[in-house]
């Protein structure tokens, strides 16, 4: 009797060792990625979508400064219709062209979305940068496809903004994409250097630009985006 009894209790603790193993790990994932090995420096692999946000900050809409939802930008994160390339959920952003409000101005030739490390757009200044060098990665890499006019274009960065010109498709620290180059489910790449992931606020962004509209009265009709399977590789 004594010895089922000790059985009993052995195997009580080694359940609930397990279940609290279990609990644990998605939990200290989210919260600190890199001790839990989802930002590890031997894989060379940090996976900021996959089927849904994983990275344990948030997201933010540009330049309007709110939270999704807004009355002119969408955001799914757990979208299945188009076809997903990878897995069953994909990350769609809409903009319907309209104007956002920017620093007291209507803003009406670009919109777009950030996924940033802080866990809510009001605390993005005061929550500190990740230094994700130690992963030594040189790259994004990702899924898309979008639903836009021939006029409009998307725009993907990483962590680092570039403002000054470069060619129309990039491939150096941003993309910037025609309606033909986003007809079909593609992957891409965003080189840059291991130096622009040591202060990293913003994960990754997407912004649907209308470049017509810019210092007119212009409006477009924004446009639809689908990512999926974004990740920051060696």
């Amino acid at each position: 009797m004594k010895k089922i009894t000790s059985v009993k209790i052995i195997m009580m603790i080694l359940m609930g060792m397990f279940l609290v193993s279990c609990e644990k790990n998605p939990i200290t994932r989210l919260t600190d990625p890199f001790e839990e090995g989802a930002l590890n420096t031997w894989s060379g692999v940090f996976k900021i979508y996959d089927d849904d946000l994983i990275t344990g900050g948030n997201v933010a809409f540009i330049p309007s400064d709110l939270s999704p939802p807004d009355n002119n930008m969408t955001l799914d994160f757990l979208h299945t219709s188009n076809n997903p390339p990878e897995g069953k959920k994909c990350l769609r952003f809409s903009w319907n062209g309209q104007d956002q409000d920017w620093n007291g101005k209507n803003e009406h030739d670009w919109a777009g979305m950030s996924l940033i490390v802080a866990t809510h757009w009001s605390l993005y200044d005061a929550t500190p940068s990740k230094d994700l060098s130690a992963g030594g990665y040189t790259k994004i890499t990702f899924k898309a496809t979008a639903i836009i006019d021939s006029n409009t274009y998307v725009k993907f960065e990483g962590p680092i903004s570039t403002t000054t010109a470069a060619p129309a498709r990039g491939g150096t620290r941003y993309l910037r994409l025609n309606s033909t180059e986003l007809g079909d489910w593609q992957s891409y790449t965003i080189n840059l250097s291991n130096a622009d992931f040591k202060s990293v606020k913003d994960y990754f962004k997407i912004v649907i630009e209308y470049p017509a509209g810019i210092g007119t009265t212009s409006y477009g009709n924004g446009g639809i985006v689908l990512v999926d399977d974004i990740r920051y590789e060696r």
